[in-house]
């Protein structure tokens, strides 16, 4: 044993075990729907153990490296059929049938549930990897419902059809990345067919009493917030509760991490330790540490199990077992090798993780404390005794520095996701975490351990440290506000990327001071060359050039959204979307990011054609942002707390509000805006019939936006003897059935038609009869909802139109 040279991970033997019982694992549970994509981690495994037995230094680099090469593979495989073409938009109720295979997770404004191997109907049987979504409205509908149980019911049911925006990232992508289907509204109740026999129920059964105890004796917002502390269920905590820890940089704590895990594992290890110290017949015998370790890791794996097992739970669960499993085999351990074990795992177990953005911090934020760990305390260790230099200094100056640290490990995933910097989070982190493991953490997974069985009141406990830890939220985000990155493109990331390793490597380097300062050069030289390079990386998409138009009609659900980029830098924004249940800020999520990938600085001209959310709801947020010169309206106003943060906002930048009629018409940037509705406003028509309709002539080509008209409001348009003609024509009030006359649509005579809707639910937009009669007249139509944004660019004489690409 002495001659071999073993790799500082101490699982060598035990990681090359795994390996080949993984990859027996991985195949029985993904089985042949998966194929190729199971049996890259597998191997990955398996290598990786053998590497570390024969003693390679650099297991956990090519583990990783396997690791997400195995993933791309697994993506790359072509997601399950979808929906049958007749049940794509149906309006009726679908019986849905299967299998709950996830915890019951709060989502919006209700609850989850996941299931597999569904029927639809009677006959219709989806792939064995394919997933329904189900969305109850409320507990009821959920309660007494685990993991395991065979259920039914009956669900408006709709695709999961990812919709591409400029400079936006779909959530949906990710769950038709996991094999999501279908998803819709539970129609009543759910019906229970068989009920899971094993630990699920319990474990669920477990989870559901928690839920409601701290809804009952937890005031807000202590009751979402550990929720989401301790049962990993983020949907519990209010919007303006999760934006608010988001802008403050500590949204990370309302996930299971390694903090929550590691401070179980740490809790039991030391317990069990001290009570065998006491017992001197089994010191005599054994040494405590390894029972101790076993009970820490039992310990912890069971909280994850609890908790939902959610991806930043499981790899802080095995990165647990690999250091800890160090001590039971007698061998040394270092962070990277055990990185390297959970990546490995964690992919194996799921490939789709990798798109996950808890899997992207969690590692993120770990490779950077494993990297930069053993510099910070070395950098420490230089200046202890010096002048000032005490426990208290070191204690905050550690914590700073572990705090920068993970800012920075996370960035390009932060700023990728949520597009915004959280400024403040260096700071609040020093404050927050500590506090959070004091006043959530601890009482969170007490009161879990023992709310089964009895209330032991902690919830004066916990609505303290709670409330404490939102204080630190509101004040961080009064203090410093956070830097938007609206827009922020895959080009943009991938630079900070490499300026992130570059600085982790710096930091990492040791060695004499010629081989250190070789080194360097080449660091800057690469910096250098990277930042030269980024201009041309990061170029934003193109917009408007000396000649040429650009339209884009933005994807925002039902709603409208649509941005003219015109030569000269001039920009005109017609509608913003918006939510009607104010679940979703449009604006923030959609517009914002996808005028700034469009390179929009400013909006010279915005028009609202009518006082209804989904064309108000997320027009707040662009006036909040960006400079708006003038803004017309049809006159009326809305009774919405939106609405008038809207004109508060615009009174604020001192924008032109400019009510208009038929006739008035402006030039800008050799295009011409005519106003051809309403003469005069008819508040007994409702808002809809006394939309704003906007013609855009530039050069011979017409673009005509009739905002939400129906049929007087189309009448009155055909009886003005106004010529109608345009090359493309936003179809009226979404597609909606009392819209898009064949009268108007002879009139019009386009030779596109883009139909702003959601394609699904509610508002399942364009009706099929009008549908039917685009196509009886030959005019192709673009649905955003189905087809995602549409880009019309134009020199005046010729157009073309395409769609946007997302990147993975």
């Amino acid at each position: 044993m002495q001659g071999l040279r073993y790799h500082p991970f101490a699982l060598s033997e035990l990681l090359l075990l795994l390996g080949l019982v993984g990859g027996l694992l991985c195949a029985v549970h993904f089985g042949v729907e998966v194929g190729r994509g199971a049996v890259l981690p597998a191997v990955a495994m398996g290598l990786a153990g053998a590497w570390s037995v024969f003693g390679s230094r650099r297991v956990w680099f090519g583990s990783l490296m396997l690791m997400v090469a195995g993933g791309l593979l697994a993506l790359a495989r072509p997601p399950p059929p979808g929906l049958p073409a007749a049940m794509l938009r149906t309006t009726t109720d679908v019986l849905v049938s299967g299998t709950i295979v996830r915890p019951i997770r709060r989502r919006g404004e209700g609850f989850e549930v996941l299931l597999v191997s569904a029927r639809l109907g009677l006959s219709t049987e989806l792939a064995p990897s394919a997933r329904v979504r189900l969305q109850a409205a409320d507990s009821a509908v959920v309660r007494g419902l685990a993991c395991g149980d065979r259920v039914r019911a009956w669900v408006r049911l709709g695709a999961v059809r990812p919709v591409s925006n400029p400079g936006v990232r779909d959530p949906a992508a990710v769950s038709a990345a996991r094999g999501i289907v279908a998803q819709g509204p539970v129609r009543g109740g759910v019906m229970m067919d068989e009920r899971a026999r094993g630990w699920g129920g319990v474990r669920d059964r477990l989870r559901a009493r928690y839920r409601r105890w701290a809804e009952g004796a937890l005031s807000a917002p202590a009751d979402g917030l550990v929720q989401g502390v301790v049962l990993g269920d983020g949907g519990a905590v209010s919007r303006p509760v999760r934006d608010e820890w988001r802008a403050a940089g500590l949204a990370h704590l309302l996930a299971i991490s390694g903090l929550h895990v590691g401070l179980i594992a740490w809790a039991l290890y030391r317990s069990v330790a001290w009570v065998l110290c006491v017992l001197p017949w089994f010191v005599c015998r054994w040494a405590p540490d390894r029972p101790a370790a076993v009970m820490a890791i039992a310990g912890a794996w069971a909280y994850v199990w609890v908790a939902g097992a959610p991806v930043s739970a499981v790899r802080a669960g095995w990165m647990l077992t690999g250091l800890l499993g160090a001590r039971l085999v007698g061998r040394g351990s270092d962070h990277l090798s055990a990185l390297a074990l959970a990546a490995l795992l964690v992919t194996a177990d799921d490939p789709w993780a990798l798109t996950d953005p808890s899997f992207q911090l969690s590692f993120g934020a770990v490779v950077a404390l494993a990297v930069g760990a053993a510099p910070l305390e070395d950098w420490l260790r230089a200046r202890r005794g010096g002048w000032l230099w005490g426990a208290p200094v070191e204690w905050g100056v550690r914590a700073l520095g572990v705090s920068a640290l993970c800012t920075l490990g996370t960035l390009p995933f932060v700023v990728w996701h949520f597009q915004v910097v959280p400024l403040g989070g260096l700071v609040a982190n020093v404050v927050a975490i500590p506090l959070a493991a004091v006043g959530l953490v601890v009482p969170g997974v007490l009161s879990l351990g023992t709310v089964a069985l009895v209330d032991v009141g902690l919830g004066a406990w916990l609505n303290v440290g709670a409330g404490v830890c939102h204080w630190v939220a509101e004040c961080t985000t009064g203090a410093v506000s956070p830097l938007p990155t609206p827009g922020a493109t895959l080009a943009e990331v991938v630079v900070l990327s490499v300026g992130v390793v570059i600085g982790l490597i710096v930091l990492r380097w040791r060695g004499d001071g010629s081989r250190r300062a070789r080194r360097r050069r080449w660091v800057v030289a690469g910096l250098a060359a990277s930042l030269v390079a980024a201009p041309a990386l990061a170029r934003r998409l193109p917009g408007a050039s000396a000649d040429v138009a650009q339209v884009t009609f933005l994807a925002v659900g039902h709603g409208d959204a649509v941005v003219i980029q015109l030569p000269g830098g001039r920009n005109v924004l017609i509608d913003g979307g918006g939510d009607p249940t104010d679940r979703v800020d449009v604006g923030a999520r959609v517009v914002l990011p996808a005028l700034a990938a469009l390179g929009v600085r400013h909006i010279d001209l915005m028009v609202l054609s009518h006082p209804h959310p989904d064309h108000f709801g997320g027009l707040a947020a662009v006036a909040a942002a960006l400079p708006v010169s003038v803004l017309w309206t049809s006159g009326l106003t809305a009774v919405d707390p939106r609405f008038a943060e809207l004109m508060r906002r615009l009174r604020v930048q001192g924008t032109e509000v400019r009510p208009v009629r038929a006739g008035m018409a402006v030039g800008l940037a050799g295009a011409r805006f005519e106003v051809l509705h309403p003469a005069v406003v008819d508040a007994g028509l409702g808002a809809n019939e006394n939309s704003v309709v906007v013609r855009v002539t530039f050069g011979r080509f017409r673009l005509l936006l009739t905002g939400d008209v129906e049929r007087h409001g189309e009448a009155a348009l055909l009886a003005s003897g106004a010529d109608l003609r345009a090359t493309v024509l936003k179809a009226p009030h979404h597609g909606s059935r009392t819209s898009s006359s064949r009268a108007l649509l002879r009139a019009v005579r386009p030779a596109l038609a883009v139909a702003q809707s959601a394609d699904r639910g509610r508002f399942a937009f364009p009706h099929g009869e009008v549908e039917t009669r685009y196509g009886d007249l030959g005019i192709p139509l673009w649905i955003t909802g189905r087809y995602g944004a549409a880009r019309i660019r134009t020199d005046g004489a010729t157009w073309t139109v395409d769609g946007f690409t997302r990147p993975w």
